[in-house]
C-alpha cells in the first residue's frame, strides 16, 4: 500500500542522484559508500554549502500528499517517480504542460497530485512556485502565486516570462548605501529569507520588510552549469543542460 506521504524520507543517495540530475554532478563510489571523497574528481565534496537546498527540498517533499481514491495509480510513490519529472522537464522544455501530463502519467483523468507532482518537480529545479492560485489559498495571501504554469504554455515559455529579461539603471553611485546594516540603521528595514526566487527584494511597504533569496550556493551551481555556454544559449537549451 502507498504511503500518504510517501516522500517523507529521503536518503544520501538519493540527494546524490538529484545533484546529478539538476547540474550533472559525478559522485565517487567512496561517496555511494558513506566514506571520504575524492575531491575535485567527485563533486559531493561540495556538498555542505548546500545543505540549505537539501533542507529545503526535505521539507518540500515531506509536505507532498497523495490523496487516492480506490483503483487509482498515485503519481509519486518515490523521490525516484519525482526524479523521473525532472529528467522529463529537462528533456522536452517545449513542451505545453497538458502534453507533458499526458506523456508522464499514465492514469487519467488528471488529478490534483498528479498536478501537485509537476509543481513540485518545477520548485525542485528552479526554487519558484508555479501552482495555480486556486491549490493553496494562504500561499495566495502571501503573495507567491503571480505566475501560474497553465496547461497550453510550454515549459520554456513558462521560464522565459518568469524571468524576463529588463534593462535597469546602473546602481554604482548608490551601491554603498545599499549595505544591510546602513538599510537597517537609515530605513529602519527587516530582511527575510525567501525560497521562492521570484520574491528576492520583493518589499512590504507595510511591515518594512525586504524578502532576500537565501539559496546563494543553489544559484553558484546554475551558473557552473552555464559557465562555458555561449550568451546567445537560449531558454530552451539551458533548461536541457
Amino acid at each position: 500500500m502507498v504511503s500518504q506521504f510517501p516522500l517523507s524520507k529521503v536518503t544520501t543517495p538519493q540527494l546524490q542522484e538529484l545533484t546529478h540530475i539538476l547540474w550533472s554532478w559525478s559522485t565517487c563510489a567512496e561517496c555511494f559508500a558513506g566514506k571520504v571523497c575524492n575531491p575535485p574528481a567527485c563533486a559531493w565534496h561540495r556538498s555542505p554549502i548546500l545543505q540549505p537546498f537539501f533542507d529545503f527540498y526535505k521539507e518540500e517533499t515531506l509536505s507532498y500528499r497523495s490523496d487516492l481514491k480506490q483503483g487509482q495509480e498515485a503519481a509519486l510513490e518515490s523521490h525516484e517517480d519525482l526524479f523521473a519529472i525532472i529528467k522529463e522537464l529537462k528533456a522536452s522544455p517545449n513542451s505545453k504542460r497538458v502534453d507533458l501530463v499526458e506523456r508522464i502519467f499514465s492514469d487519467r483523468p488528471v488529478r490534483s497530485d498528479q498536478e501537485r507532482a509537476i509543481d513540485l518537480a518545477v520548485r525542485v529545479m528552479l526554487m519558484v512556485n508555479c501552482s495555480a492560485p486556486r491549490q493553496d489559498s494562504v500561499l495566495v495571501e502571501d503573495g507567491s502565486h503571480q505566475f501560474p504554469w497553465r496547461n497550453d504554455v510550454t515549459f520554456a515559455d513558462y521560464v522565459r516570462n518568469i524571468f524576463s529579461q529588463k534593462p535597469h539603471p546602473g546602481i554604482i553611485h548608490i551601491k554603498e548605501n545599499l549595505r544591510a546594516f546602513k538599510l537597517k540603521k537609515g530605513s529602519g528595514l527587516t530582511f527575510e529569507p525567501t525560497d521562492d526566487i521570484r520574491s528576492h527584494l520583493k518589499f512590504d511597504h507595510r511591515k518594512a520588510v525586504v524578502k532576500i533569496f537565501h539559496h546563494t550556493a543553489f544559484l553558484k551551481e546554475q551558473l557552473r552549469l552555464t559557465k562555458y555556454e555561449p550568451q546567445s544559449i537560449s531558454v530552451s537549451e539551458s533548461l536541457q543542460l
